[in-house]
């Protein structure tokens, strides 16, 4: 074991820092390089593979003091420092309630009572490979988003130097089939909500169904709509306000942190306007007796009884809005216009519709063509718009 000689700075070390080096250490399985602090007359020492990575996180210690500090940080302390400053003002509130479960649950029995300079990335290889074992890699990779993001955060206020995230790689996660509806099958279930619904104290389920289908709105959304944002004039809903799964409040935005209009198509303008024509003052589209339809049972009171009844096929009621966006597609549409629809902040999210158009499809026949001519194979790069 060998000392390196520390460095010189003219700024001397932090408050209450006596001490720094980094040793040189032999091990069965390499070399590391601690570096060692002594701060309050406390030992706190940090240990890297590289050298290079030692010395850079010695010469940050050395002139910043939120370094040293963040050398006693705890996982716990630091998980609980951006829930409350970073997640909960930015975050939606059921994002954050399940943003908290993870980290009791999973991630702090594992990290919680480790400093938090002091995890490494074989210590996430462990975490992995304990939770592999029980959950699916999309699990998995959740509960390494949040690890990731709480490092970054603290990154970002200089209380530590590395992401032990850096190293470690995701795990692959293969793309679900999505589930939707054909249209006979919508058609069945709008029919059969309808003969049930329509004109009783329940109407606004068949409402709900016939929003979802033809609007692709979310089921909190819809829910949080009022007729002051219905302009049957225009033929335009405004979207800018949901009802949170969790806090069962209405927030005055959309998950998108977006407003967005949305077109209200024909086979949903006569029961809205007749829908207006008797509402009685009530605010909310999706009312029943005056208040805002509660959705706390909807899945075992209505949605499953009514697939069963019309004997379609069970899907989420959340998947009504991928029945929206694929017949969206495979009838021609956009995807430019479908995501301003839907609302989605990122294209790649829209994305994932895009093989349901057939135009998206064959309006790229041409990019590349091979033909031959004398024996020749030869490609036509002006096709391709390349030089």
């Amino acid at each position: 074991m060998s000392v390196l000689n520390p460095p010189t700075f003219k700024s001397g070390y932090p408050k209450g820092v006596t001490e720094m080096a980094i040793q040189k250490i032999k091990r069965r399985k390499g070399v590391i390089y601690r570096v060692r602090l002594l701060i309050n007359g406390r030992r706190i020492s940090r240990n890297f593979v590289r050298k290079i990575d030692a010395i850079n996180f010695r010469q940050e210690a050395s002139l910043d003091s939120r370094i040293v500090a963040g050398c006693q940080l705890a996982f716990e302390k630091a998980a609980s420092d951006w829930l409350e400053n970073h997640a909960r003002p930015r975050k939606a509130p059921g994002t954050v309630v399940n943003n908290e479960a993870l980290i009791k649950s999973d991630i702090l029995p594992c990290f919680g009572k480790i400093k938090l300079a002091n995890i490494e990335p074989h210590h996430i290889d462990a975490f992995i490979a304990g939770l592999k074992s029980r959950m699916s890699n999309a699990s998995v990779n959740s509960r390494l988003e949040l690890i990731r993001a709480i490092f970054n955060y603290h990154i970002r206020r200089r209380t530590v130097t590395y992401n032990p995230m850096n190293a470690v790689a995701f795990l692959k996660v293969d793309p679900k089939p999505m589930h939707f509806w054909t249209l006979d099958e919508a058609k069945r279930l709008l029919e059969h909500a309808k003969a049930k619904y329509w004109e009783t104290k329940q109407e606004a389920v068949f409402i709900l169904y016939l929003l979802a289908l033809n609007t692709g709105m979310r089921l909190g959304e819809m829910l949080a709509l009022k007729w002051s944002m219905v302009d049957l004039g225009s033929g335009l809903i405004t979207v800018c306000r949901s009802k949170c799964h969790h806090t069962h409040q209405v927030r005055e935005t959309t998950k998108g942190r977006r407003i967005r209009h949305v077109p209200i198509n024909d086979a949903i303008y006569g029961p809205l306007k007749e829908l207006w024509g008797r509402r009685n003052g009530c605010e909310w589209v999706l009312s029943v007796e005056g208040r805002m339809l509660d959705n706390s049972n909807l899945w075992n009171r209505h949605w499953q009884p009514d697939i069963k009844a019309s004997g379609v096929s069970p899907i989420r009621i959340h998947d009504m809005r991928h029945t929206y966006a694929s017949h969206f597609m495979m009838n021609g549409g956009d995807l430019f216009k479908l995501q301003a629809i839907l609302g989605h902040a990122d294209m790649r999210t829209t994305m994932q519709y895009a093989h349901f158009s057939k135009a998206y499809i064959l309006e790229n026949a041409n990019i590349v063509q091979f033909s031959t001519e004398k024996n020749v194979i030869k490609v036509d790069f002006k096709k391709t718009g390349s030089n």
